[in-house]
């Protein structure tokens, strides 16, 4: 059974690669059927895909929480003419007090884009409007080095791979190719209190490197860095952060965001709401709403 279903995977698979490209498409683009790949076109860049392709992920406080925690999200995305809108899970277990594994993606995505957006983008969706289930999925194991002490900060080892999209890159969503991440994360509280107003003010930096793989024989690699301000307080928290990744390309691929966070605990849960700026090379605009549930003791 096991080979029955990889073997229809596959034929599946081959069968969306397959399919021609449609004649509006080529008359618009100059594509030759006889000469080439189609998918040659294509620019392995965040500023040539949808905002999901491949974002900045969210940056964590450099600590291995104490609870597994699952999350739903869902985020609008705004300017540039593309509106995108999308539901996201992210879901973390807690091997123990010095690591963790977690998996997190796009569920599902709606988004309508212009039709300059549409050609630049060599997207073959010909109304600009396009519908994913399940676009990349990332995983990531994070690993304690140092834990904090009064002069030194919390470091973690942060190994995240991405999957290969199964859908196709014909609408300028998703990369179809694997990717992967390192980075180190550190951080350190600046003041904490059990009593006062203020609990805990915390100061998180991270640096790295990200390498994902263009359609051609080339990779794309990109430092990628991340740097972020979190207060606590009794019943809420707030954060801002500025990161991004710079890619050797330099053409869609120096994505730089500004990020800023309200969070409202709860005993079992956290309630969020986030909104990004895009600096460069990404959506103008996102809101997001989460949820994250926390489980076991």
């Amino acid at each position: 059974m096991k080979a029955w279903l990889s073997g229809l995977f596959l034929m599946i698979s081959i069968t969306l690669m397959a399919q021609p490209a449609p004649d509006w498409w080529a008359d618009l683009h100059g594509y030759i059927r006889q000469h080439g790949n189609m998918y040659s076109l294509y620019k392995y860049t965040q500023g040539y895909f949808g905002p999901n392709a491949l974002p900045l992920p969210e940056i964590s406080d450099a600590r291995i929480p104490e609870r597994h925690s699952f999350e739903l999200s869902t985020d609008a995305f705004w300017g540039d003419g593309d509106r995108t809108s999308n539901m996201a899970f992210h879901g973390e277990y807690i091997i123990s007090d010095r690591a963790s594994f977690s998996a997190w993606g796009t569920m599902l995505e709606q988004a309508q884009v212009t039709r300059e957006v549409r050609d630049k983008r060599v997207s073959m969706a010909e109304d600009g409007r396009s519908f994913e289930m399940v676009g990349s999925i990332y995983f990531t194991t994070r690993i304690a080095i140092w834990q904090e002490q009064t002069y030194i900060p919390d470091i973690i080892a942060n190994i995240t791979m991405k999957t290969s999209s199964e859908k196709s890159q014909r609408m300028s969503r998703y990369f179809d190719t694997p990717g992967y991440y390192f980075m180190m994360e550190s951080g350190k509280n600046l003041w904490q209190s059990s009593s006062a107003f203020l609990r805990q003010f915390r100061v998180v930096g991270n640096l790295g490197f990200l390498s994902y793989q263009m359609k051609n024989k080339y990779q794309n690699d990109a430092p990628i860095y991340a740097f972020k301000l979190k207060a606590d307080f009794e019943k809420f928290s707030v954060e801002g952060l500025f990161g991004g990744y710079e890619g050797w390309l330099k053409d869609g691929d120096q994505h730089r965001v500004l990020r800023a966070k309200a969070m409202y605990h709860l005993p079992n849960m956290d309630c969020s709401l986030q909104y990004q700026y895009g600096v460069k090379d990404a959506a103008p605009h996102r809101l997001q709403a989460a949820l994250r549930y926390y489980i076991g003791e």
